[in-house]
């Protein structure tokens, strides 16, 4: 672990074994302690999967890390570590995405659910990890669940046309920004409900790349995407501030993706 601190020095919290890899790793909802997918590196089994996953967590203070379950012919990455709940949240990574949803008790009692029928390629849970979003095909779906219920789960869809640019938590809350391909921005909640942001139009519809980044409050977001039309690109940044919607469009020159840049929205 690296403490970006003037002058702090780096602290070793967990080493693995020459058979062990180390792929994935997740936070515990207090930032206290760490769950890591710790995977066998023997000859892979079924479709490239690792002989077992191990999910193994350790607290950033210090202390010994602790083997919490050992799923076999698995690749297990770990989303969620809500220490107020004694509950991990994981899923079984396949070739196509998600194949099953895991809430594993710090006792080790593993709960499974499949998922592979929603076919879900993208997960993450919530910064309180209390909630998880999964989005997939086809491109309008977006399920989010109670972290410890996949089947408590509700299911957001854009209309028959539309298609689903990029996802991400809103920090601070359960609700999950949703920016679909073109000019709007929707907040989803956990119950369903959900708000709608308009957005300056673009000029090109054709979105190549996307990012919904979140100020650290959840109060603003910026949008970036990257279009691309017969072989030129432009890059259509925003910044939106939540409470009333205003926006800025943000200049920027040449082609490449935001990077690095701060905007005052308003006076």
């Amino acid at each position: 672990m690296i403490n970006i601190a003037s002058g702090a020095q780096p602290r070793t919290l967990l080493s693995l074994s020459a058979l062990e890899g180390a792929m994935h790793l997740a936070w515990s909802s207090d930032s206290t302690g760490l769950v890591v997918g710790v995977t066998g590196t023997v000859a892979p089994v079924n479709e490239g999967r690792p002989s077992y996953t191990k999910l193994r967590v350790v607290d950033t203070a210090g202390g010994t890390p602790r083997d919490v379950i050992s799923i076999a012919n698995a690749s297990v990455v770990p989303l969620a570590w809500d220490r107020q709940a004694h509950l991990i949240s994981a899923y079984e990574a396949t070739e196509s995405g998600a194949g099953a949803y895991d809430v594993v008790s710090e006792s080790g009692t593993l709960k499974r659910t499949s998922a592979g029928a929603a076919n879900l390629y993208i997960l993450s849970a919530s910064q309180d990890g209390k909630h998880v979003f999964g989005h997939g095909d086809p491109n309008n779906v977006v399920r989010v669940w109670p972290m410890d219920s996949y089947e408590g789960g509700v299911e957001l869809r854009g209309t028959s046309d539309e298609h689903v640019a990029t996802v991400a938590w809103r920090p601070g809350t359960a609700e999950v920004g949703v920016l679909f391909h073109g000019d709007r921005l929707e907040l989803w909640d956990a119950n369903g409900a959900k708000r709608t942001i308009a957005l300056p139009a673009a000029k090109s519809s054709s979105d190549r790349y996307a990012t919904l980044a979140f100020r650290a409050d959840g109060k603003a977001v910026v949008i970036s995407r990257q279009s691309g039309v017969e072989g030129s690109t432009e890059t259509y940044t925003v910044a939106v501030d939540l409470a009333s919607g205003r926006s800025v469009l943000i200049p920027m020159s040449g082609n490449g993706p935001l990077a690095g840049t701060s905007v005052r929205i308003g006076s």
